[in-house]
């Protein structure tokens, strides 16, 4: 060994007692590629999940625009007169959901009522209230009109309340209609 030579000279020059260092290892750029290429694969998967996500988000859009209803292919009448007696009687309407939707024309008979305005509350058999409509006037034939497109309507059981209007707005309870939706 020279006297100018130094450690590292010497570690150079000596295979045998020549010690890698951590960066200098076969692992490393073996674990580093492994790495990066699961990294690719995972960034893969993601684009690929989040393009169908977006591709469901401007279907939902668009579904959003066009609205829940669609304009119905057929008119079709039904006439009812409630029952007097208390919901779930046998005043019954049933129609079903299908492709085209329907315009669902209802005459509920009210003749039998001395008012003339009144209010019809939908809920559901769940109670919970899908609409209502407040001061409906009967016509000349004492019946009350409503027209439904069957394309807003849910499966399941409906119950029409009818109240009648007195002067001062209170409501009369008049009579009840059970419609079943089915599909």
């Amino acid at each position: 060994m020279s006297p100018m030579s130094t450690d590292r000279d010497q570690e150079e020059g000596d295979e045998e007692g020549y010690r890698r260092l951590w960066w200098e290892h076969w692992q490393l750029p073996a674990g580093l590629g492994a790495l990066c290429l699961a990294l690719g694969v995972w960034l893969w998967i993601v684009h690929d999940r989040n393009a169908e996500y977006a591709r469901e988000i401007v279907a939902l859009k668009e579904s959003v625009k066009t609205g829940p209803m669609r304009p119905p292919g057929q008119v079709r009448t039904l006439r009812v007169k409630p029952d007097r007696a208390g919901p779930g009687g046998g005043a019954q309407i049933s129609f079903r959901l299908s492709d085209s939707p329907q315009l669902i024309e209802l005459y509920v008979d009210v003749s039998f009522a001395k008012l003339n305005t009144f209010r019809i509350t939908v809920e559901r058999a769940d109670r919970i209230r899908a609409g209502a409509i407040h001061n409906l006037l009967r016509d000349s034939n004492g019946e009350l009109r409503l027209a439904i497109n069957t394309s807003a309507l849910y499966p399941g059981t409906y119950r029409l309340a009818i109240e009648g209007l007195v002067n001062r707005g209170n409501p009369v309870r008049v009579g009840w209609v059970t419609a079943r939706v089915t599909e």
